[in-house]
């Protein structure tokens, strides 16, 4: 989320430097907001794959043992 408020700030800066002393490459400005937001939501996304995957992960080793339990006493 960081990543995505810093592509806000940038586009906020980016805008008033334009507006104020023009910016004489064209659309770096745009590129680089869209670049910035996107690699922000990207970012967000994989942090909520990997957390799911973490419990994933944790449910199946606990089955794991209880089954192995379960077959051993059997």
């Amino acid at each position: 989320m960081t990543v995505s408020l810093f592509a806000f700030v940038f586009a906020a800066w980016a805008a008033y430097k334009k507006i104020v002393w023009g910016n004489p490459v064209s659309g770096y400005t745009s590129l680089m907001v869209v670049i910035l937001f996107f690699s922000g939501v990207q970012l967000i996304t994989l942090g909520i794959i990997g957390e799911y995957l973490s419990r994933i992960v944790t449910k199946v080793k606990r089955r794991t043992v209880y089954l192995l339990d379960e077959k051993i006493n059997f």
